[in-house]
């Protein structure tokens, strides 16, 4: 409970819950319950937050020619010039609700007039007394410390990729904490297990006050999971999970890997170019098979298993779900092209299993993010600051490519293995490894 003093006035003991509430309507990431109706000009959730006018700190802010004052606690309890401060909690939300500004006067037409709830109304003006003060920081953040969650399955049949996964990212975290942290915050780091159900582990994760979630394993498929990230306004940086399709940007998650329909335009690609008098096979990735008239047929597993020797050369190209299915009397004779979900510079990092070094890169990404992103955060600087370290090589060789209109880091990348050099083992280094202890 927080004592609030407005004018030399005792007017309310604010709730923890509400100053929470009110960050999230003022800056604009969550939206009013009344939706567009929540404005006179039918504003979207996107566009209603107040932060979108008076700025992210309640500073003021021009656009366009067009000024909005400031409005955090001080400034609407001071003189502006010969007009009067707001002097009561009634007359600051008679200003937001009815526009009536200082003396009674009108607001001008673009301040938008609002419909509040009364929890709305309790929360906006709590969080006046805070915006803009050293007190006002997103959820999992104070003036020395840092809090990261960790969603991974650390126990179950996925425990050895998880946990691998973790040592990577708690390396990179306690080896930035030896160097000070980041602007002087420590990084702390929770974990829950996903073997617990995805879901129930997201929510015990949220309890925990976190700023954001680096790396990160899921079903990609939960859309509900994910729509609680949204409403929890955790962002997500750089998530192991693998999509069917690249996700445009946005707000709340990134991924770290290339989606399988990427991975499966490209290796169709590479299959064409494959330089064969022979077929051009790619086995099976997902329901919709590539048209044998494109050059290149998608077929079965089974079909790869019971083909005799070939007499004739061919290329064959799969994913690295189907490392190991091929007979070894077919990749004598035969060209494969193995797609992967990263650069293929990744592979030639052997300082460790591939879930580590993911994880590895994962918390890279999100340190070198925080780091763009300054002192001073959002809950959405995260995502927000990402296309502005395109380039930056968590792995030597795998640049990120965020970008405004992209939320993965890397593109697909292709290994060749052409019938002199046909071990998978030989040239897929850690991947091989770990494939091998599944």
């Amino acid at each position: 409970m927080i004592l609030l003093i407005w004018t030399g006035v005792s007017v309310a003991f604010a709730r923890a819950g509400d100053i929470i509430d009110g960050r999230a309507l003022f800056q604009g990431t969550r939206p009013f319950s009344a939706g567009i109706a929540a404005t006179d000009r039918h504003l979207p959730a996107a566009f209603a937050g107040c932060a979108n006018c008076h700025g992210r700190d309640g500073a003021g802010k021009t656009e366009g020619g067009m000024s909005a004052p400031a409005i955090g606690k001080v400034s609407l309890e001071s003189l502006r010039g010969p007009l009067a401060p707001y002097r009561s909690k009634d007359a600051v939300l008679a200003a937001i609700e009815a526009g009536i500004g200082r003396g009674g006067d009108p607001l001008g037409s673009l301040m938008p007039r609002y419909t509040l709830s009364a929890d709305e109304r309790e929360a906006l003006f709590s969080y006046l007394a805070r915006v803009g003060t050293p007190a006002d920081l997103p959820p999992g953040v104070s003036a020395d410390a840092l809090r990261l969650g960790l969603l991974l399955p650390l126990s179950g049949p996925h425990a050895k990729q998880g946990q691998a996964v973790a040592d990577g990212i708690t390396r990179v975290i306690t080896a930035t904490n030896h160097a000070g942290g980041i602007h002087g915050r420590r990084i702390e780091l929770i974990a829950r297990d996903t073997a617990m159900g995805e879901r129930a582990a997201l929510n015990s994760l949220v309890r925990q006050d976190i700023y954001a979630i680096v790396g990160g394993m899921w079903d990609a498929t939960d859309d509900a999971l994910e729509q609680r990230l949204a409403e929890a306004r955790i962002p997500v940086v750089a998530s192991l999970v693998v999509r069917q399709d690249a996700r445009p940007t946005n707000r709340w998650i990134s991924d770290l890997m290339a989606s399988r329909t990427a991975q499966k335009k490209l290796l169709e690609a590479t299959l064409l170019s494959c330089q064969t008098n022979g077929p051009r096979w790619m086995l099976q990735m997902g329901k919709d098979a590539i048209r044998g008239d494109a050059g290149v047929v998608e077929v079965t597993d089974d079909r790869v298993r019971q083909l005799p020797a070939p007499e004739a050369d061919g290329c064959l190209g799969y994913d690295l779900s189907n490392l190991g299915v091929v007979k070894s009397e077919v990749t004598e004779h035969w060209r494969r092209r193995i797609v992967l979900p990263f650069p293929a510079a990744v592979l030639s990092d052997a300082s460790g299993d591939i879930w580590t070094l993911l994880g590895a890169a994962s918390a890279r990404i999100a340190m070198e993010a925080l780091s763009a992103a300054g002192a001073s955060l959002h809950e959405t600087s995260l995502i927000e600051v990402l296309p502005q370290i395109a380039g930056f090589e968590p792995i030597r060789g795998a640049p990120v490519e965020f970008s405004v209109g992209r939320a993965n880091a890397w593109d697909a990348g292709i290994l060749a293995l052409d019938p002199e050099d046909n071990s998978e083992s030989r040239n897929m280094g850690p991947w091989a490894a770990a494939k091998k202890e599944d």
